[in-house]
């Protein structure tokens, strides 16, 4: 049985015995390339800090960057990191610091320079940034940008307004909900242990496998036992939880309506898009039942809940999967933070990156995939279903240009089943793309090769007609290396 949980760096814990010990720390896997990129361009090679919305700091020698994000190296390991994902006013000053260098100086900043870096100010709401740098392009251009500084500032006004309505609307939702406990459907079934009473319930299907694998009967008695564990969250959690069931979930949450509605349409797309991808009914159900889902409107209602139900800290992460390699259970639970577009994108790649290794656990077998695989197939997912509004898809290309240009290896990664880091995440959804993208029906047969028990060099070999890593290495670069960089 493992959790996953996705944060700044997430870890993967290892449970045993129903009892979750001490995280197992990564280690990264260092690349051989010098801090500031030998060979790199010298227009790129500039030393700056940028600190994640997640926390931390990040300081190292920037080798690309584009209006997606940058790429920089710290210590020999590259993070390619969409500027969306960064704090505000450290993404400007790289940004600002990045274009200097880049035009040989501050002095030659051009008007349309200083408007694109106000315009990216108040994308961050930095409306004081973008004042300095909209004035600074009226000057240069003598007036010339006045109605486009104009249109910056109404489009800016609009916005806030629209999520403030938003605000307003969740509030009123809030009140008027009737959030009563539902009555759920009772059986024999008693529930001693909360910790462990999912697991418990779940061995009644005694060995799971494929969905064709578990009969009507099966699904019917896990259900209950799913519907009456929910009613003890609602006990426990109290009663503003509400009970929401759609075609392949069932969902307990706080969260207010619109929301709710935001949260079960992310998870149905992820649903649907890994069924068009692996040639599943979209109307069967590769869950023993439907997968439980629980979502918290706060950090210590999500840590309250993890640590009653999952004996899980939930520390510094946002959601995390809980799946049992030997009965085939899964379920996943997540917090919300924050009510800006930012906040609202992030928990919603979130979710369908934990549902995406849902499924996959559940997909063929539950035999546990490698997890550099496991890891890329979830960030091309969130790419696929939610497009732009997740930085990874952007982030996968921005880092492989870079694997491509200066030659640092990949290797390691194939041969590696161990987790990895959040630093390698685009990388391994570069590769696990290309090999999508080859032929959908070869990356089907990959992870059924995979999920039968083949290493990957031997479910490669057999679902690319022979492919190597070696030739498979030399592939993924050609087919990288002419990425435009705009």
């Amino acid at each position: 049985m493992s959790i996953h949980r996705i944060h700044c760096q997430p870890l993967r814990y290892i449970v045993r015995n129903n009892r979750c010990f001490m995280p197992i720390l990564v280690l990264a896997m260092l690349i051989e390339i010098a801090p500031t990129v030998a060979n790199g361009p010298s227009t790129s090679t500039i030393i700056v800090t940028v600190e994640p919305r997640t926390g931390g700091k990040i300081q190292g020698a920037v080798v690309d960057f584009n209006d997606h994000g940058l790429v920089l190296v710290k210590a020999g390991v590259p993070y390619a990191l969409a500027w969306k994902q960064i704090e505000p006013t450290t993404a400007y000053t790289a940004r600002r610091d990045l274009i200097a260098h880049q035009r040989g100086g501050w002095e030659k900043l051009s008007a349309q320079d200083h408007f694109d870096l106000g315009q990216f100010a108040l994308a961050f709401d930095r409306q004081d940034l973008a004042r300095a740098e909209f004035g600074q392009a009226s000057k240069l251009a003598k007036g010339q940008f006045e109605q486009s500084i104009r249109n910056a500032w109404q489009q800016m006004r609009e916005k806030r307004k629209r999520l403030q309505l938003d605000k307003k609307l969740s509030r009123l939702a809030r009140k008027s909900e009737n959030t009563q406990s539902q009555t759920l459907p009772g059986n024999d079934l008693s529930i001693s242990r909360m910790g462990d009473d999912l697991d418990d319930a779940v061995t009644l299907t005694n060995q799971a496998g494929f969905v064709n694998d578990v009969n009507d009967e099966i699904r019917k008695r896990v259900r209950e036992a799913y519907l009456i564990y929910g009613q003890k969250v609602q006990e426990v959690m109290g009663k503003s939880v509400v009970f929401i069931e759609t075609d392949h979930f069932l969902i307990w949450t706080d969260w207010p309506k619109l929301s709710r509605d935001q949260l079960a349409g992310w998870l149905e797309d992820m649903y649907a898009s890994l069924s068009v991808q692996f040639g599943i009914d979209v109307s069967s159900n590769i869950f023993l039942a439907k997968c439980p889902v629980f979502c918290w409107r706060s950090r210590a209602r999500y840590q309250r809940f993890a640590q009653k139900f999952d004996g899980y800290d939930g520390k510094d992460s946002l959601g995390y999967t809980r799946s049992i390699e030997s009965n085939g259970h899964v379920h996943m639970a997540f917090m919300r933070k924050g009510s800006t577009q930012a906040d609202i994108d992030r928990i919603a790649c979130t979710i369908v990156h934990e549902g995406t290794h849902a499924f996959l656990h559940r997909l063929f077998t539950t035999r546990l995939l490698p997890h550099w695989i496991n890891e890329g197939a979830a960030e091309m997912t969130t790419a696929a279903v939610l497009g732009q509004q997740c930085p990874a898809g952007g982030n996968a290309a921005l880092l492989a240009r870079q694997y491509a240009r200066y030659d640092w290896p990949i290797g390691r990664l194939f041969q590696s089943v161990a987790p990895i880091d959040a630093h390698q995440y685009p990388l391994a959804q570069s590769i696990v793309s290309y090999l999508n993208t080859q032929s959908v029906m070869r990356w089907r047969t990959l992870i059924k090769a995979l999920k039968q028990g083949k290493t990957f060099p031997e479910a490669l070999a057999l679902a690319y007609d022979g492919t190597s890593l070696q030739q498979l290495d030399a592939d993924w670069r050609k087919a990288n290396s002419g990425l435009d960089n705009s």
